[in-house]
């Protein structure tokens, strides 16, 4: 009943259907063999005779393969947990319970694929022990997370291995993904993909457009357009799409960060560095204070045309003209004089000194083939204490008038000098006008002191006062000596007039006020303000009368 065969022989090579008792034995020998494990009855017939059965029972063969399944479908979710069964089978296919225990080893073509041993698919395993007398067990889960068709293989030492085809699809969109390059070139306009992706990174079609958000880090913007013009902080992934293109563009060399953000999604950052562009420009920078008798150091740089720096490929020779009475050197110590620096290649800035023992205000300029000068205002100043100060400004002034005076401060040879740490100045004289820091004199109560910050050897004060008088402004410390500016008040220009005076009673026609009325002309401060020649005056509004 299990289609096995009789065969006449042990080695069960040559089927038979039938088989002869010989004359003089009571039986024959005959030999049976099945494919099929289970139980069976097999029966031997003669028309003369009561036919024989004898129940048997096929027993499977040793494990020699395995074979693994799926549950409910080989089609699973990414992050889903889909049931996974195995089995052991003889040679000829029959489920074999195993007579020792066995260890089987899975390895699925998704890097991220796992087997795990929870309904949860929460202990991942990569291999299970298989307990004896038992052929198939189905207490595992498959646990993919990369989108795709994927094979799990099975295998178990000394027998056939089972290879299981499998796909897996996108779950519920909840993650963006930037695609593109992560460097660009200061001002070009860089094409990047914002896609959709499930937890797993996998991409997520859109069943309906998906509004996203979109911001750049300072000094860079998302744009909308190929060209990078127009501005965007919006964007959307349409129906039936996984993603966007956008474009990126930044002025400014360095690290940047773009980031896209939607509702129920995780925002995704992507860092994009640009790189300074070809160098068109040259550069100098420098510290504060210059100071008379010292080296002072200052860099030359090359940049592009969006200040930038730029590393040479090669050397770029500068020259370096202007300074004043100074001069330039090519070593720290300022004993090697040189008006020519190299920029070396693999390098954006040399350095350059300059030595001069008077103080001045002078400029110097840089200069190098293909590449646009730059020049520099220096101030040099002396390297001795403050020990007098110079308070400099306009000798007249209109009453109620404005007026900036500049404090300067000198060392006892005559340089341009600075405190270190910032010089408070007294501010005296000027009778009953004041002193103010802002430019309108309008910063609430008068001024006392003035502050001249660190490094820095000038500041402005403003003064104004209402009347007219001659005075003398004052400035100075107890250790530094006081510098004085007189300044006189004067009236300014006219700019208004008042008509006062006339008869308070009717004036009949025909007939002359009998009193007289005055003209008084008065500056834009109010000020009286005589007139330095004669001035013209139109009178109007006289209806037919007539002024005398």
């Amino acid at each position: 009943t299990l289609g096995g065969s009789f065969y006449g022989a042990s080695s069960c090579a040559t089927v038979i259907t039938s088989t002869s008792v010989a004359v003089g034995s009571i039986a024959a020998i005959v030999y049976f063999k099945s494919s099929v494990s289970g139980n069976s009855t097999v029966s031997a017939s003669n028309n003369n005779l009561v036919p024989g059965t004898l129940a048997l029972t096929v027993t499977p063969g040793t494990v020699a393969s395995i074979s693994l399944a799926f549950g409910a479908s080989s089609t699973g979710v990414a992050g889903g947990c889909n049931a996974l069964t195995y089995s052991f089978y003889d040679s000829n296919g029959n489920l074999s319970p195993l007579d020792t225990s066995r260890v089987v080893s899975f390895q699925s073509s998704d890097a991220l694929g796992k087997v795990h041993t929870s309904s949860s698919c929460g202990n991942a395993t990569s291999s299970y022990t298989h307990a004896t007398g038992i052929s198939t067990y189905a207490g595992l889960y498959y646990h993919g997370k990369t989108t795709g068709s994927f094979t799990l293989i099975g295998s178990s030492n000394g027998i056939r291995s089972s290879t299981l085809v499998g796909t897996t699809t996108a779950a519920t969109g909840s993650w963006f993904v930037w695609s593109g390059s992560d460097s660009t070139t200061a001002a070009s306009c860089l094409s990047l993909t914002v896609s959709s992706a499930d937890t797993y990174g996998n991409i997520v079609n859109q069943s309906s457009a998906l509004p996203i958000s979109l911001s750049a880090s300072s000094g860079s913007a998302i744009y909308s357009d190929t060209l990078c013009s127009t501005a965007s902080t919006s964007a959307a992934i349409g129906a039936g799409q996984s993603s966007t293109g956008l474009y990126f563009k930044s002025n400014t060399a360095g690290s940047h960060v773009i980031t896209v953000s939607a509702t129920a999604y995780t925002s995704a950052s992507t860092p994009v560095v640009v790189v300074a562009g070809t160098a068109t420009d040259l550069a100098i920078a420098y510290a504060l204070p210059v100071t008379a008798g010292d080296c002072n150091a200052f860099t030359v740089q090359t940049k592009d045309a969006y200040g930038n720096l730029v590393t040479q490929t090669s050397t770029k020779s500068v020259t370096i003209t202007g300074g004043g009475s100074g001069s330039f050197y090519t070593n720290s110590s300022c004993t090697t004089p040189g008006s020519v620096v190299g920029v070396s290649g693999g390098m954006n800035a040399a350095p350059s000194y300059y030595k001069t023992s008077v103080s001045l205000v002078s400029g110097i300029t840089i200069q190098a083939s293909s590449l646009n000068q730059a020049t520099a205002a220096i101030t040099v100043v002396g390297n001795g204490t403050p020990a007098s100060l110079t308070l400099t400004g306009s000798s007249t002034l209109i009453k109620s008038d404005c007026g900036a005076y500049t404090l300067t401060l000198y060392d006892s040879n005559g340089n341009l000098s600075y405190n270190s740490a910032g010089s408070s100045i007294s501010l005296t004289g000027g009778g009953d006008g004041t002193f103010h820091t802002a430019s309108n004199c309008s910063n609430g109560s008068a001024a006392t002191t003035a502050s001249i910050p660190a490094t820095s050897n000038t500041s402005t004060v403003y003064f104004k006062k209402a009347s007219a008088a001659t005075v003398t402004l004052a400035a100075g410390t107890a250790t530094i000596t006081t510098g004085t500016r007189t300044v006189t008040m004067t009236t300014g220009t006219p700019t208004s007039l008042t008509l006062t005076g006339g008869d308070s009673i009717p004036i009949y026609t025909g007939y002359c006020s009998k009193s007289p009325y005055t003209l008084t002309l008065y500056d834009s401060f109010g000020n009286l303000a005589p007139v330095t020649s004669g001035q013209s005056l139109t009178f109007s509004n006289l209806s037919s009368g007539e002024v005398y």
